[in-house]
């Protein structure tokens, strides 16, 4: 389990299409608390991806739950990457 505070995700870009999610944290696999909510997203996919920061939350598990895209019906993660909270 580590204390992260920071979620960078990249999505496939092409200056149009935007996507919706969510990204979650859980320390057990079974229990989920949501750090970011896009769920409402409509800004097209930046091409240096999406930097999120959050309070330091304790997780041994991420998730990210891809909810839409607007050019079609596949979902496009190209990375993700996940940061220790570092005092």
């Amino acid at each position: 389990m580590e204390d992260i505070d920071r979620v960078d995700l990249y999505t496939y870009h092409d200056g149009e299409r935007y996507y919706q999610y969510t990204i979650e944290v859980s320390v057990d696999g079974q229990n989920w608390t949501k750090v970011v909510d896009e769920s409402k997203n409509t800004i097209p996919a930046p091409t240096r991806g999406k930097v999120y920061r959050f309070k330091p939350t304790d997780a041994r598990f991420v998730r990210v739950n891809m909810l839409f895209n607007s050019a079609n019906v596949g979902v496009h993660i190209t990375e993700v990457k996940v940061f220790r909270h570092s005092p």
